[in-house]
């Protein structure tokens, strides 16, 4: 049986009421099948929710391709009945802005320089969309972190809709959708439509600011690695005191840093340079005195 999934029109939802309905064989534990759940689990590039099911602990959480249950695995079997959800709230809500987070600067790369998003993954750190092209440069990656920030203050509304899949070449989405039975859409108001069945934001100023990390060349692709909201926070704060550290070492401001290392550094290559000079003389000198 498929499982009623909660999280759909309510990603907020954090405690519930289910029934265990079966109980399965599962790598590391038992998995627990619900007639319905608000955990997600992982799929779309976006990991799976942690929690508790009466008061066990939940390890994984994965779809069963072939029945669309959802599976709970836990250390320790539950008896089939009447069971009580309570899902990592924490856990769930940086899920949320990262996943959110996405959709906005996937937006702004097609937006601005028509660059579709091949893959995204969210790590337990960062997260990264791969983007179809050769090349983005720094300017590039600027105009599409300030275009998605724009839209997050602007604070749009997100909301869910569903349409049949032969609405779906008419409803505007970001990219075409392959599903062959009803479509789940998340709508950012004026901004991007997208084919989607994870955890998102009920208004965009709830994804926190959004901040472009780097880039990498993957398979002829560009992976653009971002945090966003309370990640972004904690990136910033690490970074700040790390310069600070870095410029009291130095007797400089935390932004004067890099100027005062790319000095240091390059006194240390003309010191370098000086001293094998000086090597390479000892040596003609030292060959001269063993001449006879």
């Amino acid at each position: 049986m498929k499982t009623e999934r909660l999280y759909y029109n309510d990603p907020y939802l954090v405690e519930f009421d289910a029934r265990v309905v079966d109980a399965i064989d599962a790598a590391g534990g038992s998995g627990l099948i619900l007639d319905r759940t608000a955990f997600y689990p992982t799929s779309g590039g976006q990991p799976n929710d942690l929690g508790t099911l009466g008061g066990t602990r939940v390890v994984d959480v994965y779809e069963d391709e072939k029945s669309g249950a959802v599976v709970h695995v836990v250390h320790e079997p539950i008896a089939l009945g009447p069971v009580h959800g309570s899902v990592d709230a924490a856990r769930r809500r940086d899920h949320i802005q990262q996943h959110s987070g996405q959709h906005v600067l996937s937006r702004a790369f097609v937006q601005l320089f028509g660059l579709e998003t091949a893959g995204f993954h969210m790590g337990e750190s960062t997260s990264t969309i791969d983007l179809a092209g050769d090349a983005v440069s720094p300017g590039q990656l600027s105009e599409a972190e300030e275009a998605a920030n724009q839209a997050v203050l602007e604070n749009k509304p997100v909301k869910v809709c569903y349409i049949p899949p032969e609405s779906a070449a008419g409803a505007g989405l970001r990219k075409a959708s392959e599903r062959v039975d009803e479509i789940r859409v998340i709508d950012i108001e004026g901004f991007d439509r997208s084919a989607c069945g994870g955890t998102h934001v009920r208004m965009t100023g709830e994804i926190g600011p959004i901040l472009i990390l780097g880039t990498e060349r993957v398979r002829k692709q560009v992976r653009v690695h971002f945090v966003c909201g309370s990640r972004a926070i904690r990136h910033a704060r690490q970074t700040n005191r790390a310069l600070e550290r870095i410029g009291q070492m130095l007797s400089v401001g935390p932004l004067d840093s890099p100027n005062a290392v790319r000095a240091l550094w390059e006194e240390r290559q003309g010191s370098r340079k000086r001293l094998e000079e000086m090597e390479t003389k000892l040596l003609e000198y030292e060959a001269a005195e063993l001449l006879p």
